[in-house]
């Protein structure tokens, strides 16, 4: 019985986030997943609902499309890590640098406060480089207002990113499009407060215990990043909201996938 985890579709639906021979490779693995699975697992009800309306729109309507939600690594479960405080306060922005991901909304947030003469916190920006992402990095390495205050960091152990998340007065996940956001889901396990777009996928992986914002609307992503660094009592709150977060276990995700597969 042949079975596939579909992560997400967003090439179908973002393809100019995307290298251009995506415009024909993606497509068709979807359609090979769509031509010969006889069961599909996604990683959030979302993906499971944009993968069986496709299905049904493909004459697919036999596809059985069920949800295993993914969880974070065993290292993102120890809400005890100390956290460093030589770098108070910061924040940090994970994942590969690349469009989709909306860094240059935190960067000119950063620099506008700078070019003013105001204060900002330190961004640390966790990830290695991707794809068409040359107006962020001319930004991290060209703009005079940026060094010394946004951090690019690659290359990290486990060990090392857990700690940096831990300690971030918030991670900020500003993304346009999302498969599931396992950033969300990794900050939220160590009880770090998230601050996220305001779209449906990030909503279902944090269970509601998130900060909520539009991609685009720069000035409420700076007052809510202010808010934290100024409002000692807003912090504890949004530390105390994201230990509300129950995470997924390794056992569980496996055992939802092998109970998917043996019912049919």
């Amino acid at each position: 019985m042949p079975a596939f985890l579909v992560h997400d579709l967003i090439p179908l639906d973002f393809p100019e986030f995307f290298w251009n021979q995506n415009d024909t490779q993606f497509p068709q693995r979807i359609e090979t997943v769509l031509r010969h699975a006889s069961i599909a697992i996604t990683t959030t009800e979302c993906m499971r609902e944009q993968l069986s309306h496709l299905a049904k729109k493909r004459g697919r309507q036999d596809l059985k499309v069920h949800t295993a939600s993914l969880p974070p690594g065993d290292a993102f479960l120890v809400r005890s890590i100390q956290r460093n405080r030589a770098l108070q306060p910061y924040f940090v922005i994970c994942g590969t640098i690349e469009p989709r991901k909306n860094h240059l909304l935190l960067l000119n947030i950063w620099r506008q406060r700078l070019q003013a003469g105001l204060s900002v916190p330190k961004l640390l920006v966790i990830g290695q480089r991707g794809w068409k992402n040359e107006n962020v990095i001319d930004t991290l390495e060209r703009s005079p207002y940026l060094a010394g205050h946004v951090l690019e960091v690659s290359g990290l152990s486990t060990t090392d990113m857990t700690r940096l998340v831990a300690g971030a007065h918030a991670a900020l996940v500003p993304s346009f499009a999302e498969g599931f956001g396992l950033p969300v889901v990794e900050a939220l396990a160590l009880g770090t407060p998230v601050i996220a777009s305001d779209i449906p996928v990030f909503k279902e992986v944090s269970q509601g215990n998130a900060t909520f914002l539009s991609p685009l609307d720069g000035p409420a992503w700076e007052k809510a990043i202010l808010t934290l660094c100024e409002n000692n009592e807003a912090l504890v709150a949004a530390r105390s909201r994201a230990t509300r977060f129950a995470p997924q276990t390794n056992a569980r995700f496996f055992d939802d996938i092998m109970q998917a597969i043996g019912s049919h």
